[in-house]
């Protein structure tokens, strides 16, 4: 869905399924952007290796991010519920891309402190029904629109 320009933005608080991203070209560098969400902004780019200026993470940067804080948070909710009290957690995630064709692969490590057998199980258990690991495992759809000219003029 693209936003047009009369619309009110979602408050920072909404999590809800129609909340939106905006991703604006800064004018600096080829790749350079500004993305505002969720009342936060930051830049994206690309590698110098690619022709970016490398003044933030490029968009696989923020899928593993995303899967890695998605699969943590998803824990850290499970323990808080179980009662559990847990000294460290750490989620390392790695990105393949698949030849032409295939799937691509994110592969999670994910460090735990002392836990025991019942917790170490829980949690891995926990991790798989992550939100953004569940999207990810199912796809999603995706669309395309211009926004009325009028409006983005």
């Amino acid at each position: 869905m693209i936003r047009t320009l009369h619309e009110e933005p979602a408050p920072a608080s909404a999590q809800t399924a129609g909340e939106t991203a905006v991703a604006e070209a800064t004018g600096e560098g080829l790749y350079q952007v500004r993305v505002r969400t969720g009342g936060h902004s930051f830049l994206m780019d690309e590698p110098i290796d690619y022709g970016g200026l490398a003044t933030g993470p490029n968009p696989f940067d923020l899928l593993r991010a995303a899967l890695g804080a998605c699969t943590l948070m998803t824990m850290k909710l499970y323990a808080q519920r179980k009662g559990w009290t847990l000294d460290r957690l750490r989620v390392h995630v790695t990105h393949s891309k698949g030849s032409a064709g295939a799937r691509d692969r994110f592969d999670r490590v994910i460090e735990l402190g002392d836990v025991t057998e019942e917790q170490r199980e829980g949690l891995l258990r926990i991790a798989q029904r992550c939100p953004v690991h569940l999207l990810l495992d199912r796809g999603a759809d995706v669309t395309v629109s211009l926004a009325d000219a009028a409006v983005a003029a």
